[in-house]
This record gives structure tokens, sequence and C-alpha cells, in this order.
């Protein structure tokens, strides 16, 4: 099943990578696309994964669906996108 997700505070790399990481943690994701210029998740899902999950998930790490975002969540994005652009630098060193 496809699952297309536009989000609030979807900024860089760093945030692709902090969302597409989170996202293939779940239960039922197959795929995560993310497109940072439209702050559009793409997701695909075996049939039962309810999309609930996936958003409930994007929001707790701080990247909530358009017209959902606060002071918090912004807030939350901006260390996720931190964490998500240091664990490139990480890697890339390695």
């Amino acid at each position: 099943m496809e699952h297309a997700i536009s989000v609030e505070n979807l900024k860089c790399n760093g945030c692709i990578r902090t969302i597409t990481n989170s996202l293939q943690k779940l239960p039922g994701v197959q795929r995560v696309a993310v497109d940072a210029g439209n702050e559009m998740v793409l997701v695909t899902t075996a049939a039962n994964t309810p999309r609930n999950l996936l958003t409930r998930t994007l929001k707790a790490i701080g990247y909530p669906e358009k017209g959902g975002n606060n002071l918090k969540h912004t807030i939350h994005s901006f260390i996720s996108c931190a964490l998500g652009t240091l664990s490139e630098t990480t890697n890339t060193k390695k």
C-alpha cells in the first residue's frame, strides 16, 4: 500500500536520513522515499499497516503532517535534523 504524507519541518539530508531510518524500523514498512523539495514522504507498506502509525511516528520525531506543526515539533525536528547530519558525517568517516 502506498502512503503519501505531506510533512512540516523537512529541510535537508539530515532530516531525510532521520525520517527514513525511523520509518524503516516500523513493522510492515517496505520502502521509504523522501522528497525534501516538496516536503513529501512516500511510504510503501504491507496492506495491514495503519497510516496513523506512520503519521504518529513522523510527529514524534518532529515532522508532523502539514497543518499539525507547533513549537515543540519545530524544535524536535531541528534536533532530528542535526542527529541525521551527524550520522552522515560519522558514516562518511568510516
